[in-house]
């Protein structure tokens, strides 16, 4: 069996990388995508932000950042809700960039031709032995495999208001982050703000304890905007009560938050409910038999600093590297080519090691969090951390990112 049968369930960011990245690695691999939409993009689109190690797992799999990104400054600055002052900011010798770019257009990036991408299918059930996968679909037909890759996911996507996504779960362990987004194509009127966001990175406003507000530059002609809570806290009911609790916030000089949602048509709203753990848990991160999770389906980031998207793309393309890797030591190990691989050997080295590296970045990326979190928490800090001394406060935002994001180059 030196030609693998990978079934992927989902066909978004991390299931796509995925699936380039082993038929990159492993060029006679056989993938299969199992897409609950009916196409290849989102009927809602919105903006990702790509940080460093990300973007080197993309120039891996030979995705150009430099031609088809927009390029900025980290959101390395947060806004204290009364005097909009800001708190943390990257220094100008910071070396560390964020490229942005619209989700349906990365997705159309990692499409690759050998790939079977079967859409408007969903998976009704899955069973895993040490013989193989199998997938039924709720159509009833059934697709085999070696090794299945779950990556369906934790969100509820939908064109209407908070309260309509999925509630959280009952494990006292989870927890669940709400965000509502929209992209601005239009800039008329909004020519500073977007002059702002492209010379001195994202504008952050903390709202409240619990809500804060981003305005990200796409390219030279479009915005992209979001609405996020603090862990189970939920975003008010309704569009109007969330741009209500932001619009006393925003100051005169940059922009009505309520001008800017207006220009973004209602059905092109997205609401996205994601549930992670703050702990490592069984399915976090783990394997079962022959499943393997990754991207959001592992559950272990809040909606913050655009961290989930570039873990999606690190660990699809992590999943291709290291089932290569594995793959060729267990040929490497057969005395004669035709004998069967050893599969269940193969496999667990694979889980073992994919584990162990998603661990380590699991951690460096929740070092972020954990600082973001303190100042959005508690308003004393971020009113104490005006006193620091700026060359102090860029030195320690520096290499925070650095440690988190996975280093400074971009391209």
């Amino acid at each position: 069996m030196s030609n693998l049968r990978v079934l992927i369930q989902g066909g978004g960011i991390a299931g796509r990388t995925a699936a380039k990245s082993i038929i990159t690695h492993l060029p006679n691999a056989t993938i299969t995508v199992v897409e609950s939409r009916n196409a290849s993009e989102w009927a809602q689109d919105r903006g990702l932000g790509l940080w460093p190690a990300a973007i080197k797992s993309l120039k891996a799999l030979n995705v150009d950042c430099t031609n088809e990104f927009h390029s900025i400054s980290p959101a390395a600055y947060r806004a204290n809700t009364t005097n909009a002052e800001w708190l943390s900011k990257a220094s100008c010798a910071n070396q560390v960039k964020v490229n942005t770019i619209k989700e349906n257009r990365l997705l159309q990036l990692l499409e690759h031709d050998n790939v079977q991408y079967q859409y408007n299918s969903t998976i009704a059930s899955l069973t895993a032995d040490s013989s193989g996968v199998a997938a039924t679909l709720t159509s009833g037909d059934t697709i085999t495999g070696d090794l299945c890759i779950v990556a369906n996911g934790s969100a509820t996507r939908s064109p209407s208001s908070p309260s309509s996504a999925s509630s959280a779960s009952n494990s006292s362990a989870t927890e669940y982050s709400d965000s509502l987004s929209g992209i601005v194509t239009s800039v008329k009127g909004r020519g500073p703000l977007l002059q702002k966001c492209c010379n001195e990175g994202p504008f952050e406003l903390l709202l409240s304890s619990d809500i804060r507000l981003a305005i990200v530059p796409l390219n030279s002609s479009s915005l992209f905007w979001f609405i996020s809570n603090a862990p189970n806290s939920p975003l008010p009911s309704s569009v109007s009560e969330a741009v209500a609790h932001a619009i006393h916030h925003v100051k005169p000089n940059y922009i009505s938050l309520e001008t800017l949602i207006g220009a973004t048509c209602p059905h092109t709203l997205v609401v996205r409910r994601t549930h992670y753990r703050n702990q490592d848990h069984p399915r976090n991160n783990a394997t079962v038999g022959r499943t393997v999770h990754i991207g959001d389906a592992s559950n272990y980031l809040s909606n913050n600093l655009a961290q989930a998207g570039s873990a999606a793309i690190e660990d699809g393309y992590m999943v291709g590297a290291v089932l290569a890797q594995h793959h060729a030591s267990a040929m490497s190990a057969l005395v004669d080519p035709l004998d069967p691989l050893d599969t269940e050997q193969m496999f667990h080295g694979f889980a073992t090691e994919f584990k162990q590296q998603k661990k380590t970045r699991i951690q460096q990326c929740r070092t972020m969090n954990a600082m973001t979190s303190l100042i959005s928490k508690y308003p004393n800090i971020s009113n104490l951390m005006q006193y620091v001394p700026p060359r102090l406060n860029s030195f320690i935002f520096d290499q925070s990112l650095v440690y988190s994001l996975g280093g400074k180059e971009y391209v």
